[in-house]
């Protein structure tokens, strides 16, 4: 008896149809609903991946006019008359840069601030450059909040915190007259910008928990070390987010690799202080000591 080689072919989700003709109703209407089936997912795959390119559009949309918008309302407000503490940090910048040592308060105030503002001078010795730098950080926190808040909570709600933090009065510094405030959002103070580095943090922290890798987690620590050399006053903060590595499944890893990104990041300017004031923390406990002595002067 000759034997029939039945030919077939595999189409894609491995779906196999017959090449023969068939003559049956019933199978010819098989073929065709089928072939139906495997057009129509096609087709809803396409559309998703539209769907998701055409959603992601809009967030980047939406991010960029977030940064324009709360940079434009911070750097509005600026002016080039400041406080003492704010002319200080600058002080402490031109001490960096330039050398400057008629005055510093390098010997208990954070660094980071004044480090930034000496690499601008380098640039643009101006007091507006460093004006633009702090609303720059300033409204990046509400970017960088958006990020954060889609993993943990979803994009609506990411849109509500995003928005509140980037126009909110307070963070971005329009008081009524008489309001006693130092000008949170444009101001040239460490308030707002280690409130961005806490944010930006937070988001590391969140998506080395998502993705758990050693190197996400060592950068993660790292931010939290920028947020101490930003201002003394984050390390409440800093050790409540030191406790989040301990949600990965590999927690003690995770945690040792956040401890050494906050161990690299400190230690240059811990050994810097051991040089230059014979005390590995002489600064942060001048830093505490001026903070109680300006709340006893208060009371």
């Amino acid at each position: 008896m000759q034997n029939y080689r039945r030919r077939t072919t595999r189409l894609e989700y491995h779906i196999q149809l017959p090449r023969r003709r068939t003559t049956g109703v019933l199978a010819h209407a098989t073929q065709t609903f089928m072939r139906w089936l495997l057009s129509f997912h096609k087709f809803a795959r396409t559309s998703s991946l539209h769907s998701t390119l055409k959603r992601d559009r809009i967030v980047a949309f939406f991010l960029l006019i977030l940064f324009i918008a709360g940079f434009l309302v911070r750097v509005w407000g600026m002016s080039k008359y400041h406080s003492w503490d704010e002319m200080v940090y600058l002080q402490d910048g031109q001490v960096i840069c330039c050398g400057k040592l008629n005055y510093s308060e390098l010997d208990f105030r954070p660094p980071l601030l004044s480090l930034i503002f000496g690499g601008v001078f380098l640039v643009w010795h101006n007091i507006w450059a460093a004006c633009v730098t702090t609303a720059l950080i300033n409204s990046l926190g509400p970017v960088f909040l958006f990020f954060a808040a889609a993993i943990s909570v979803g994009r609506l709600p990411a849109v509500l915190s995003s928005s509140l933090l980037a126009f909110s009065p307070f963070f971005v510094g329009i008081f009524p007259d008489g309001f006693n405030s130092d000008g949170t959002g444009d101001s040239l103070l460490t308030d707002s910008p280690s409130l961005t580095l806490i944010i930006v943090a937070f988001w590391l922290l969140l998506s080395a928990l998502k993705r758990p890798t050693a190197s996400r987690f060592f950068f993660a620590g790292f931010s939290l070390a920028l947020c101490i050399l930003m201002r003394f006053g984050s390390l409440p903060s800093v050790g409540m987010l030191l406790l989040l590595p301990l949600a990965s499944p590999h927690r003690w890893k995770a945690l040792i690799a956040s401890l050494s990104g906050l161990a690299a990041g400190l230690s240059p300017y811990l050994l810097w202080s051991r040089l230059t004031f014979d005390g590995f923390l002489f600064t942060l406990r001048s830093g505490w000591k001026h903070v109680e002595e300006i709340g006893r002067a208060h009371v």
